[in-house]
């Protein structure tokens, strides 16, 4: 990533949620105090619910544990591959080396959105199941969800994590460590201007003074604020501009994870994930779909 994901303000919460998730999602006991300009390298533990989505042995994607057995991710990362060829790892800092609180699972089940638009990257997002479920710990947690209405303000802030690309061509250099960044919203309306399609159904940061982003290899993982004394995820990762990351004025996109609460809750019938409320303001402007394939760069 350009440097990483991050937190992103929402309006108002109360955890929902069914069984233990609405009380222990987006706690993060090791993340003390995760305030930094600019990408760096985060503490370990510090996101204790973001996994490596792994194919045929390396790292595709990111994603967030969202209850003791569910991974949300990018539909991009997983469309039309093998289940049996993913692994997920949870609780790394490091890609490159192994850590006494990691877990790590095979993939039972892959659900991709119905209406993921691989030319408009609309509703691209996907629900990866594990093999087994998962033991929670200070380094393995779920992260809380946005629920349906919730509110990111344009210059709002939010957090983004992952392991791709430190600027554009440049992969992130061994041990391969956890990357965290902190970006601002704009309005959908600035991402639409900028790229001519962003439905509501997805969000976008950018700074006007460039060199902080996601970039490619952090597709699929989260884009969160911290509400109180709890983590919500906003937004899942999906593009950023096909003249590069971190780029001044030029947005990178995500999936509005609020929009899926329904979808999210109709595929996970036991301790369904917690999700944060938020007080219904004016609903994002709906904007019309026509982003050519060639004005972003999907980031798996």
């Amino acid at each position: 990533m350009e440097v990483k994901l991050l937190v992103c303000v929402v309006v108002a919460l109360a955890v929902t949620g069914s069984n233990a998730q609405s009380g222990v999602c987006g706690q993060a006991p090791l993340n003390v105090n995760p305030r930094i300009v600019g990408g760096h390298t985060a503490v370990a533990g510090a996101w204790p619910w973001q996994v490596s989505l792994q194919y045929s042995g390396h790292h595709r994607c990111g994603g967030s544990l969202i209850n003791d057995q569910w991974v949300l991710t990018a539909a991009q990362c997983v469309i039309g591959l093998a289940t049996s060829s993913f692994r997920v790892i949870l609780g790394r800092d490091a890609l490159n080396s192994t850590s006494p609180d990691e877990a790590i699972r095979f993939v039972s089940e892959i659900i991709s959105h119905p209406s993921y638009n691989v030319n408009t990257l609309d509703s691209d997002i996907a629900l990866v199941q594990l093999s087994s479920t998962v033991t929670f710990t200070d380094y393995i947690r779920p992260v809380c969800l946005a629920a349906y209405g919730s509110v990111f303000e344009h210059g709002s802030f939010c957090w983004a994590t992952g392991w791709g690309h430190i600027k554009t061509n440049t992969p992130l250099p061994y041990p391969q460590r956890l990357q965290q960044v902190e970006l601002p919203i704009v309005s959908n309306e600035v991402c639409h201007d900028h790229y001519g399609i962003v439905s509501d159904n997805m969000m976008c940061t950018s700074t006007s003074s460039g060199g902080i982003d996601t970039c490619i290899g952090d597709g699929g993982s989260p884009l969160m604020r911290k509400n109180g004394d709890i983590w919500v995820q906003g937004g899942v990762s999906i593009f950023v501009s096909a003249a590069g990351c971190g780029l001044a004025n030029v947005p990178s996109g995500f999936t509005r994870v609020s929009q899926y609460e329904s979808w999210i809750k109709s595929h996970i019938a036991v301790n369904q994930p917690g999700f944060s409320g938020a007080t219904q303001l004016s609903a994002p402007l709906l904007l019309s779909v026509s982003l050519l394939l060639s004005s972003l760069f999907v980031l798996s």
